[in-house]
């Protein structure tokens, strides 16, 4: 099965900070609960990539240093992300940076603990209450027409009331989604779920999260999470 480390990744590549974000504090916590240390450095080096991306360059920069930090005293070689895909963001990241500015931010990052590391990455996954209770909003409403394999953008801003625009603008903002790719991720995430604890078929999922054609579950799912459902479950 993928890590929650690459899922996070795959988020990242096709533009979804916020799952991304999500995946990489779910990766970071999962590997400090088994000790381990390069898993960590990984997951800390996907959260460095998710802060260029964001346009925080200097906090991309300290954390990357302090993953490097962290690894290298615990006697563990760090990556720079899954195939290296980290150093892309993070170059990026230092064109915007005079030299002082990029060695000020790597020396910071090195006195960083892990705990100081953990509260950085959980702020910034918390959304503030009033956010929170919008995207909660539209989980439920797709929640409630799961099955519905017609109720799109329209009904969701119905939901919420507000308008497609009002709803296309805040999702941006908040989860650089479209209201479209909200609704399908919050499917695919449903079927997802159902193939780990259903034994259901691949068919019977896609219906069952709104999907009227599982060929085109398929798809989508694969090029999602880079596997098959049917290799997802059994992987």
């Amino acid at each position: 099965a993928r890590t929650l480390s690459e899922i996070s990744w795959t988020y990242l590549a096709n533009g979804n900070t916020h799952m991304a974000l999500q995946y990489a504090l779910k990766s970071i916590q999962a590997h400090q609960k088994i000790g381990s240390n390069r898993g960590i450095g990984l997951s800390l080096n996907a959260f460095a990539a998710i802060e260029a991306v964001k346009g925080h360059a200097k906090t991309a920069i300290e954390i990357a240093a302090a993953a490097e930090h962290f690894a290298n005293q615990k006697g563990v070689a760090i990556e720079l992300g899954i195939n290296n895909h980290g150093t892309r963001y993070l170059d990026n990241a230092k064109k915007g940076l005079t030299q002082d500015e990029i060695e000020t931010a790597e020396e910071k990052g090195i006195n960083y603990s892990l705990k100081d590391i953990l509260e950085i990455v959980e702020n910034r996954a918390k959304l503030k209450p009033r956010e929170n209770a919008f995207v909660q909003k539209l989980e439920h409403a797709v929640e409630e027409n799961l099955s519905d394999s017609t109720f799109g953008v329209s009904q969701l801003s119905v939901s919420v009331a507000m308008s497609q625009i009002q709803v296309y603008r805040k999702l941006k903002e908040l989860r650089n989604q479209s209201p479209s790719q909200f609704i399908r991720n919050y499917r695919l995430q449903k079927g997802l779920k159902l193939l780990r604890t259903s034994d259901k078929t691949v068919s019977e999922i896609a219906y069952e999260v709104g999907f009227a054609d599982p060929n085109y579950f398929s798809r989508i799912f694969t090029k999602e999470f880079s596997k098959t459902p049917t290799e997802y479950r059994y992987d």
